[in-house]
């Protein structure tokens, strides 16, 4: 592996809880004892794929089994793996889609659904006051995208990071000047960022350590084509 790896689950709402379940003996039992604590079906399905994403490409990447491959956290919560693998891998979930970065360097990953909320609101709030103006000057479709592709952009950055959201979300700021993101924090961090519409409802981020001009396509599953591929 000497690239960025992205990769996206389509979760089929259709399917119950139990048509998942005989993919719970992929995980370890910690995990599994995690995951059935969860009361909402759609919260236990989208942890065990999440799980089971990350499996996958860090096995293929480091020639391993699943089972040999034990995940850790930082104080923040931030999972990781043994720094013998010299790998860093993200996730994150969003309405049916939850989303995978793995890289040899540190990487943060979000995904937002583009729902209707009080953008405004919640941009003068929580964002530095130059995104809340920026936001302030669209239209009302115009702001409400822009907006969770900002909050997209915001969240892959405290991910990369591994801070959550102990790190103030005014702190840093994404600007768009024709056409173009422009990046500053007040962390002296240097990274770098892509944005990407995931679907007509979701936009994407990824925070990467390395730059990349261009990223590699996102590799998107429908939920039984990934399953399918474990086996």
């Amino acid at each position: 592996m000497n690239t960025l790896v992205l990769a996206a689950v389509h979760i089929d709402e259709e399917k119950q809880w139990g048509h998942y379940e005989p993919w719970l003996k992929k995980v370890s039992p910690e995990r599994q004892a995690r995951i059935l604590r969860m009361r909402r079906p759609a919260d236990r399905i989208r942890s065990l794929v999440s799980e089971l994403l990350a499996r996958k490409y860090i096995s293929e990447a480091r020639h391993i089994p699943f089972s040999e491959i034990e995940f850790l956290s930082n104080e923040y919560g931030k999972p990781f793996v043994s720094e013998a693998l010299s790998l860093s891998f993200n996730l994150s979930h969003s309405g049916n889609w939850v989303l995978f970065a793995l890289d040899e360097t540190t990487v943060g990953v979000d995904v937002e659904q583009i729902h209707p909320v009080e953008e405004l609101s919640l941009a003068k709030r929580f964002f530095d006051p130059a995104e809340a103006a920026q936001l302030s000057e669209l239209s009302e479709k115009q702001r409400q995208e822009r907006f969770f592709q900002l909050w997209s952009l915001k969240e892959s950055y405290i991910k990369w990071k591994g801070t959550g959201l102990s790190t103030p979300l005014h702190s840093f700021r994404f600007m768009k000047e024709k056409g173009e993101w422009s990046f500053s924090n007040d962390h002296g961090d240097e990274c770098f960022f892509h944005s990407i519409r995931l679907d007509d409802s979701h936009y994407m981020a990824v925070c990467t350590s390395k730059r990349y001009d261009a990223i590699p396509q996102v590799i998107v599953y429908e939920v039984e084509d990934f399953l399918t591929s474990l086996s």
